[in-house]
């Protein structure tokens, strides 16, 4: 299945109207929705996959249904916390793109409790899928961009990344660090390659990942730090475009914190009202 319309919608530069053939991982909902949208907007190839067959087939339906992309969308049901499902998204992606120009490690869960409250099979779950499905996707995707001699793998870091402690998501913050060591032993296995190994560091995005079980102290900061996908998306895809090396796209950096600390004035209730409540 895939869709494409004729007419681009937006105005890009040279680089950014080549072509590029695209896999986001949890691309169903949030900022992975949100960067595939922009890159299909830019005329791009993008599979969107996720391990919910519905929000994947909804997801597409959407996609078709605002028809106003210049790039091809096809779905894929893939689970990445099973390696071989993480070799059959590989498999369908060649067969429909031909090459991975980019892949993108974006999937992730996340379940706020002290660790005692936390149940065995979520702690299963997210280090599945968080730490598990990056490794894996990476496995199976870096010797296709060795053989094609090119490409760029980017891997999603959050909160614990930095080794900061993360109280409430201790196991989520592991894997995030887990990430970041991971990626930077992989520029070092691959520093005499073609490839390209990042990562990105969104930021405080509000997707519901972030908002479930969000207690009131928590919405005052969001309203001070945090940004809505789309915006975080464009600020995203505009520096994946830039990426000619290995580097970190990082978006909530130290200058910016001490920014929004300044302009904090000015920038409360902007998502939520003073008792809590959602004003989006």
């Amino acid at each position: 299945m895939s869709f494409l319309i004729n007419k681009c919608n937006v105005v890009c530069s040279k680089d950014h109207c080549s072509q590029k053939n695209i896999v986001i991982t949890g691309s169903t909902q949030g900022i992975g929705k949100e960067i595939a949208k922009k890159f299909l907007s830019q005329g791009h190839n993008v599979i969107i996959t996720s391990s919910n067959p519905s929000n994947v087939y909804s997801t597409y339906r959407e996609l078709r249904k605002e028809n106003v992309y210049d790039g091809k969308c096809y779905p894929i049901i893939a689970d990445i916390s099973c390696f071989e499902q993480c070799s059959r998204l590989l498999s369908k992606s060649i067969h429909l793109l031909g090459e991975i120009d980019i892949w993108i490690n974006n999937a992730g869960v996340s379940y706020r409790n002290e660790l005692i409250d936390l149940s065995h099979t979520k702690i299963t779950k997210i280090v599945q899928t968080n730490l598990l499905g990056t490794i894996f996707c990476c496995k199976v995707v870096i010797p296709q961009m060795l053989k094609q001699k090119s490409g760029i793998v980017i891997n999603f870091e959050g909160a614990g990344s930095n080794g900061f402690g993360t109280p409430l998501y201790s196991v989520y913050g592991s894997t995030k660090c887990g990430i970041s060591q991971f990626t930077r032993s992989l520029q070092k296995e691959y520093s005499d390659s073609n490839i390209h190994l990042c990562t990105i560091s969104p930021g405080m995005v509000i997707t519901e990942l972030l908002l479930k079980n969000a207690d009131d102290e928590s919405k005052k900061v969001f309203n001070i730090f945090c940004e809505n996908a789309e915006y975080i998306a464009d600020y995203l895809v505009a520096e994946i475009h830039k990426i000619d090396h290995n580097k970190s796209i990082r978006y909530l950096t130290l200058n910016r914190i001490f920014i929004l600390l300044f302009m904090s004035m000015f920038r409360k209730n902007r998502f939520f009202d003073s008792v809590g409540n959602r004003k989006f």
